[in-house]
């Protein structure tokens, strides 16, 4: 298991009249490797949990946050896609790529889109889901 997480708040100075979002992006990528160390299945997730600083210093957080792969077609990426996926199915592609790959060939994997086999399967950022992959990998070996 590899846990990514980002600081996604650009701005969280709160005012006497201005609420502040504070959110974290956390990207979780499992995977299992053969004897040589080599991938042979791999699940990759992200949930992006927010509070809300109010102005009157009060602190709001949500019942439940739900993962993108729990959000599934509601996510509402389907129609941005230029493969016309939604995330998750963009993270099973990505997931389905790593399979057979060594830790060295997943660093290696470059995150800028320009891997033709990996566009045809996945157009969103990879970066925190390769960073997730790489960090469960270390774990592993």
């Amino acid at each position: 298991l590899g846990i990514e997480a980002a600081n996604a708040s650009s701005d969280v100075t709160a005012t006497d009249d201005k609420d502040v979002n504070a959110q974290v992006d956390v990207t979780i990528v499992a995977l299992t490797t053969d004897s040589d160390g080599r991938v042979t299945s791999a699940i990759g997730d992200m949930a992006e949990p927010a509070l809300t600083v109010m102005s009157d210093g009060n602190i709001m957080a949500p019942d439940a946050v739900k993962t993108k792969l729990e959000q599934g077609d509601s996510y509402g990426m389907r129609g941005a896609s230029s493969l016309g996926k939604e995330w998750y199915e963009h993270s099973e592609g990505f997931c389905s790529y790593l399979k057979g790959k060594t830790r060295a060939e997943v660093a290696d994997i470059p995150s800028d889109g320009s891997d033709a086999d990996l566009m045809a399967l996945c157009t969103i950022s990879i970066e925190d889901l390769q960073k997730a992959a790489l960090d469960a990998m270390a774990a592993v070996n």
